[in-house]
């Protein structure tokens, strides 16, 4: 992951999260630009970052969700 794309740039948290998306720019983002929309949950502020930054998040949460799901079964 790049470190620009990992804080808010505008209170430099790095607590964000892919933001909802909801309105016609969200989508224009993503298709012409490659971009999706980010949320910084410290100042509220709705960012866009390449596409590259959702997929990473998404593969890194489904990596965890795969191996807390062999330590329940390892556990029964």
């Amino acid at each position: 992951m790049h470190k620009e794309f990992t804080n808010c740039p505008r209170c430099n948290s790095e607590d964000i999260r892919i933001s909802y998306s909801t309105k016609i720019l969200d989508c224009l983002a993503k298709w012409l630009l490659d971009r999706v929309p980010f949320r910084c949950r410290k100042c509220r502020l709705r960012f866009y970052c390449p596409d590259q930054h959702e997929s990473t998040l998404l593969k890194e949460a489904a990596a965890v969700r795969l191996w807390t799901g062999r330590l329940r079964k390892r556990r029964e």
